[in-house]
């Protein structure tokens, strides 16, 4: 029983260090889940330094958006707003540069690169068509299929239209 009571204490800690302001959520969330998607990339020499510091911007936004849901009176939540504005253009930027690296990774054969790029799910590759179509030209000549969901996702985007 008592290791029940620790168990679901720890789970109740663990969940409520994931929680998203419902403040801006339609602007906020996207970003924090990024965010959470991107750490898988702090170790990427071309990356790693701005997807840590937009992982640990996130995190800092994340938690004034969930003090100012607390205190509304106090005019936090406009500042939260510009928080999460600058938070977007960080976002904005990291967008440009993921790009920038799967094109790269792609001219220089790197699919084991490219993979781990994808696996992030940047909405770039969603919001450009011509970088959706590269990238299943690029599989289908490479016969990724099968190798990575994420790939395999885009994939079927690009095929169906979307």
């Amino acid at each position: 029983m008592r290791r029940l009571i620790i168990m679901l204490t720890a789970l109740q800690l663990w969940a409520g260090g994931s929680e998203l302001p419902s403040l801006f959520s339609k602007m906020g969330e996207p970003l924090f889940t990024y965010a959470q998607r991107v750490e898988i990339l702090n170790s990427d020499p071309a990356l790693g330094h701005d997807a840590a510091a937009f992982a640990a911007r996130a995190d800092a936004v994340r938690t004034a958006g969930l003090a100012a849901e607390k205190s509304p009176q106090s005019g936090a939540g406009s500042d939260y707003l510009k928080q999460l504005r600058g938070l977007q253009k960080m976002y904005d930027l990291l967008m440009v540069k993921v790009k920038r690296e799967m094109l790269a990774s792609m001219t220089a054969d790197d699919t084991t690169r490219l993979m781990q790029l994808a696996s992030t799910e940047p909405a770039v590759v969603n919001e450009e068509r011509s970088l959706l179509e590269k990238l299943a030209a690029y599989c289908e000549a490479k016969g990724l299929a099968g190798r990575s969901p994420v790939l395999d996702r885009m994939v079927s985007q690009k095929a169906r239209g979307e």
